[in-house]
């Protein structure tokens, strides 16, 4: 027999649509802002510096801060500001090593920049003025058969406490041997620098982890001894920072002397 179906309800109407669910996405987390270098108004921090050495005639001088503890920037509005009180700024050429070049309209209006600026402390910002005379420079030419000239720079035994954590030696480098590189490309790529020795407190005097730089050239010679006193102080100031840091007391290190003088050549330069 057949079966009997229940009768039919009314129609139904249309589906329902479903509900609309927002579309999934990523979380809506703030966006991560870096925090911005910690800076100070340089312009200020150079009003007050005075005087010091000249390095070499030219009218364009490299402006950098040296020893600092924290990211800073030079800006071009702050060097003409500064730089133009000494006289008339053609250019201000910024530089990806985050040093700049200052190119006046005479040899005299950089001498005086380089005469007020050069190696004055930044008390407001933690650092070292270094103004010297670019590379790019007339300068007198050499004769080409001057004797080979040799500074030897000695480290006090006291600088060698830390190591190996606190290597002497590649503080001096720098990265990537970048500061030697640096002090040879200002110099004209006209001298040899070299490091020589045991970076030991132990090591006898003579034998103790040295310096030398070598060169032909007068001008070349010179530009790179006055560099390698800059950046020999900057290490001695890492290290006495290092040194506090660690409770290291003066006693401990009582010899952080850094002394030069020029040696001869064929018995200081072979290995």
């Amino acid at each position: 027999p057949a079966t009997m179906m229940p009768p039919m309800g009314p129609p139904m109407g249309p589906p329902m649509a479903p509900p609309m669910v927002p579309p999934m996405g990523p979380p809506p987390f703030p966006p991560v802002v870096p925090p911005a270098p910690q800076t100070t108004d340089i312009f200020t921090a150079l009003q007050a510096l005075v005087g010091s050495q000249p390095v070499a005639p030219g009218p364009a001088v490299s402006v950098s801060v040296v020893g600092l503890q924290f990211q800073y920037d030079l800006t071009e509005d702050d060097l003409r500001a500064v730089f133009g009180e000494f006289g008339s700024v053609l250019s201000v050429t910024m530089q990806a090593n985050g040093e700049a070049v200052v190119e006046f309209a005479s040899t005299a209006e950089a001498t005086k920049a380089v005469q007020k600026l050069h190696n004055e402390k930044l008390p407001e910002i933690g650092g070292t003025m270094r103004v010297i005379y670019t590379r790019n420079q007339p300068v007198e030419e050499e004769e080409p058969e001057q004797s080979m000239k040799c500074m030897r720079f000695d480290l006090g035994r006291g600088l060698f406490h830390g190591e190996p954590q606190f290597s002497v030696a590649t503080t001096i480098l720098g990265p990537a041997s970048r500061n030697i590189y640096h002090i040879m490309h200002e110099a004209l790529d006209a001298v040899d620098i070299r490091l020589k020795g045991i970076p030991s407190r132990v090591a006898p005097d003579g034998e103790r982890l040295h310096l030398l730089v070598v060169s032909q050239g007068t001008h070349a010679f010179q530009t790179a001894v006055d560099l390698v006193d800059d950046l020999l102080q900057s290490v001695r100031e890492k290290f006495k920072s290092w040194a506090a840091a660690k409770g290291i007391g003066n006693h401990q290190i009582m010899d952080l002397a850094i002394t030069k003088r020029e040696v001869d050549y064929a018995t200081s330069w072979q290995p």
